[in-house]
């Protein structure tokens, strides 16, 4: 048989080579489709998207060669025989018909670069950040006669923030970053600061038994108003006003998955007016980090609805705080674990709930438990910004998983900062620390919030800036509360660390005092002492850190550098062992 003279091209149509490689790239395709929705809720370690993405790219030269060498005929798998005479025409047909599976193959190469897998993670966040379909909800005004309706318009802001968050095409920017800027900002610096591309504004009048809400959607980009309406309700129709606002702002950003979570959201909360008026001020005291009153009121919601599923979420909530660390947690877990399970045994996927029990499962060593609940969060209510996930990870010295959950959470919610960027230090990127910080600073200038200015003097130390440290220290201590016992021992490590360990010790002694005739959260005095270096001191604070599961400092056991003064005592193995953790 005589070997036809054919161009390269027309050889990898003869050995169907093309097709064969469309046909691979299509069910890599699909592949992927599966695994973006499923892999999440299934539990799977973040590296999984990645490993499947590298062993497909991997395949296709090896789907290549083994297409040119072998065919299959009914015979069975053959080497691929010279092409006779009588394949000319056949082969010049093949070539219009791979013409026709390239051009479908750039369709499909498109639509997998669009939704960002042949792209880097910067580039899926600039991606995400462009969308039309982002907004942030300001928090509403209060226009009412009524003084003290404050608490109204702002439980009003919240409530149309957990909704919004919930529904999976909107992008919601966090009602921790986007309540407690500045609104006086002009509309173009609010979008840019929160990477949305739509605002919300409104006002609230309550008086007697009427509310009336003007809302508003606001497009960046140029300022137009894309969207307004006035509601007019009597008191106790306020849940259908809230629904009519949630729907009305989701199809004005093109929204379609919206009906689902309108439904799923009205099951979570009650039909009884006074419970919601309630509960509106229970989430007032938790913003404030009131927790012991937040507590209060929403036991009150309870028991005027004991129904109220997202009620004993917020109970659940404020417990597992152990009020904010007034109570211990032989006292707090059980409580918030009861009331947790009578939210979820209410509605099984209210996202907040399984949020606290995630975090109930850590507590309890429990980290596979945990890793699966958060990520059933992330797969319903893929807009909710929660550094909790990422908290777990680095809390078992995975890193580099942390640091890709603490930038997404970081792109829904700017001022939320603390954990990131001491994640960052971990890592050693402190030019990237500071670039937040002075962020996060600048958007909470004037809030009386010495915390930012804390952050940034820990990144300073550890830098080697101890100069600016400690300036940013005496920043930050006119607003501190001496009663807070863990901003103290904060305050104290910071101190020592800076060369002004006579102060540091005047704060221990006071920390010391209180916790002689009252319960007082253990991260304070353990803190400090890492801060002096006392290390037998240290480990007898961090025994009872670990009684109370104080994540606030269990989370940076593997990683941070704040303890590598401890990690060579053979006792820091022991803690490692309780806590069910290794040294990495």
């Amino acid at each position: 048989m005589a070997e036809l003279e054919t161009s390269f091209f027309q050889e990898l149509s003869r050995r169907r080579v093309i097709r064969v490689l469309s046909v691979y790239l299509a069910t890599s395709f699909v592949l992927l489709q599966v695994a973006d929705v499923t892999f999440e809720p299934l539990g799977l370690p973040l590296w999984s998207m990645r490993a499947l993405i590298v062993l497909l790219l991997l395949g296709g030269p090896v789907v290549a060669v083994l297409s040119w060498v072998f065919d299959i005929t009914p015979e069975g798998v053959v080497r691929t025989a010279a092409p006779a005479a009588d394949e000319v025409l056949r082969l010049r047909t093949g070539r219009k018909i791979d013409g026709v599976v390239i051009a479908a193959l750039l369709v499909v190469i498109t639509s997998l670069v669009t939704q960002g897998y042949f792209v880097t993670p910067s580039a899926q966040v600039s991606l995400a950040a462009s969308s039309d379909r982002s907004v942030a909800v300001l928090p509403f005004t209060n226009i009412g006669t009524v003084a003290d309706s404050k608490y109204f318009a702002e439980g009003l802001s919240v409530e149309l923030i957990n909704t919004l968050s919930m529904i999976p095409d909107l992008r919601v920017s966090s009602g921790n970053s986007s309540l407690a800027l500045n609104t006086q900002m002009n509309n173009a610096d609010i979008g840019k600061t929160l990477k949305v591309a739509h605002l919300v504004r409104g006002s609230v009048r309550k008086a007697n038994d009427l509310i009336r809400v003007s809302v508003n959607v606001v497009r960046v980009a140029d300022d137009t108003v894309v969207w307004t309406n006035t509601f007019e309700h009597a008191l106790e129709d306020v849940f259908a006003l809230q629904d009519e606002i949630s729907r009305d702002i989701a199809i004005s950003l093109k929204s379609t998955l919206y009906t689902h979570v309108l439904v799923q959201m009205a099951q979570a909360r009650t039909h009884n007016v006074q419970a919601y008026d309630v509960y509106l001020t229970a989430l007032h005291h938790r913003r404030a980090h009131r927790w012991a009153k937040a507590l209060e009121y929403a036991k009150r919601a309870i028991e005027l609805d004991p129904q109220y599923t997202a009620a004993y979420a917020l109970a659940a909530r404020t417990y597992l705080t152990r009020l904010g660390g007034e109570i211990p947690a032989a006292q707090a877990y059980p409580e918030a674990r009861r009331l947790v399970s009578t939210a979820l045994a209410l509605e099984p996927a209210y996202a907040p709930a399984i949020i606290v029990m995630a975090l109930l499962e850590r507590s309890a060593g429990n980290f596979v438990e945990s890793e699966r609940l958060f990520r059933e969060v992330k797969s319903i209510a893929p807009g909710i910004a929660t550094q909790d996930l990422a908290n777990l990870l680095i809390s078992q010295g995975r890193l580099d998983e942390a640091l890709e959950e603490y930038r997404r959470s970081y792109d829904l919610d700017p001022l939320g900062t603390t954990f990131y960027t001491s994640a960052l230090v971990d890592a050693g990127d402190y030019e990237e620390a500071v670039r937040v910080i002075n962020i996060s600073i600048e958007l909470g200038e004037g809030s009386q919030d010495p915390s930012g200015y804390l952050e940034k003097a820990y990144i300073l130390v550890h830098k080697g800036d101890i100069e600016e440290a400690s300036r940013l220290v005496d920043l930050g201590l006119p607003y501190l509360n001496s009663s807070y016992t863990t901003a103290m021992g904060r305050v104290a490590y910071l101190l020592s660390r800076v060369g002004r360990e006579e102060e540091a010790r005047v704060i221990v002694a006071g920390i010391e005092a209180r916790a002689a005739d009252q319960y007082i959260s253990p991260a304070g005095p353990f803190y400090a002492y890492a801060g002096l270096n006392d290390a037998d001191k240290a480990f007898e604070w961090l025994d009872k850190v670990i009684d109370e599961s104080v994540y606030l400092i269990i989370v940076g056991l593997l990683t941070s550098p704040r303890y590598d003064g401890l990690r060579l005592d053979p006792r820091f193995d022991v803690a490692l062992a309780r806590l069910g953790l290794q040294e990495q």
